[in-house]
């Protein structure tokens, strides 16, 4: 659950509780919750200005896919497993979706 006028996530116990995503790089697993969630929750985000600047997913799912395509958010799926295990928490990223070619700075 995020706060579509300030990009701030919302939901207790969840990793990234309390952090803004708007306009950074979002790295995740996968997709959370129905079309509906996963659609409204970046199209409020989207409409505020206040999206994720891109996505990198570990297992994207169609739902996921189909949202960051119909609203323009660059993303990379089917990483080395190692990068995962590796980012850090305030790396800098840098994506190019178009060749798959990720880029981190800690």
């Amino acid at each position: 659950l995020v706060v579509p006028e300030t990009g701030e996530l919302i939901e207790r116990n969840h990793d990234i509780n309390g952090k803004n995503v708007a306009g950074k790089i979002l790295i995740m697993p996968s997709g959370k919750g129905s079309s509906v969630v996963q659609a409204d929750g970046l199209y409020k985000l989207l409409m505020k200005g206040k999206h994720p600047a891109g996505l990198i997913v570990e297992t994207a799912d169609t739902v996921l896919v189909t949202a960051a395509v119909a609203m323009e958010i660059p993303m990379v799926h089917k990483v080395d497993p190692e990068f995962f295990s590796e980012i850090k928490d305030g790396d800098f990223v840098h994506m190019d979706a178009t060749n798959g070619v990720i880029t981190v700075k800690s």
